[in-house]
């Protein structure tokens, strides 16, 4: 995705700058400390979104918004949340981010944005969709797409995800990701492994067939993955 921020204030949009700058697959492509100069970008540049600071000398964030010459999708940043609150006047204000900014809340509203995107390529039908997660590697946080993930496995210092593309090791533990997943597609057949249940190929003798990779079925968890899928005899 592509952004560009708008503030007068040039810490914070360095401070903005350095969370987008962890986020895979964000681009920033411009910032701005005047909203002159960012009205005559737009005019011959595309972007995904905005980051629009709301309190701005001469033009503030909702006059802008009114000046804009085709309509773009925008996060609201402010210092004031009561003054936020015409933001629901907007179709194109997806979220509001309060000052001072933390990298969670950004990628809160960077979820949003997504959602909304997706939203609109598809005319406005609603899907049933899952959050994608974000995981830090190499100081960058890193998207992986729900339904992409095959299988999660317990290590004794962290978990590692399968993907359909390739692997990821995190330091966490089962309990936690499996709070950030969808328990009616994830679930858990032994103590090491989490399940994406559309990626099943085969069930038999106690294991679990995922592409190549055989995944235990332990007695404790055997019923419950018997009950959550639909066996035909």
């Amino acid at each position: 995705m592509t952004c560009i921020i708008i503030d007068d204030d040039k810490t914070a949009i360095d401070v903005l700058t350095k969370h987008c700058s962890k986020i895979e697959n964000l681009y920033v492509k411009r910032t701005f400390l005047n909203p002159k100069l960012a009205l005559k970008f737009l005019n011959n540049n595309k972007v995904d979104f905005i980051f629009l600071d709301l309190h701005m000398p001469k033009i503030n964030g909702y006059s802008f918004i009114n000046l804009i010459a085709t309509p773009q999708k925008v996060i609201i940043t402010t210092i004031d949340r009561d003054s936020a609150y015409r933001a629901f006047e907007y179709n194109c204000i997806v979220d509001y981010i309060e000052k001072p900014y933390t990298l969670e809340r950004v990628l809160q509203s960077l979820r949003k944005i997504e959602k909304s995107i997706s939203l609109s390529k598809v005319g406005n039908t609603i899907h049933d969709t899952h959050k994608d997660l974000y995981v830090e590697l190499n100081k960058k946080f890193v998207k992986i797409p729900v339904a992409g993930i095959q299988f999660i496995k317990r290590h004794l210092n962290g978990i590692e995800i399968y993907t359909t593309r390739r692997s990821y090791f995190i330091k966490s533990s089962l309990n936690k990701v499996m709070q950030k997943l969808s328990p009616s597609m994830f679930i858990r057949t032994h103590q090491s492994y989490i399940i994406n249940l559309t990626k099943i190929t085969n069930i038999k003798n106690g294991m679990v067939l995922i592409n190549q990779n055989k995944i235990p079925v332990s007695r404790s968890y055997k019923n419950h993955l018997t009950s959550r899928i639909n066996i035909f005899k």
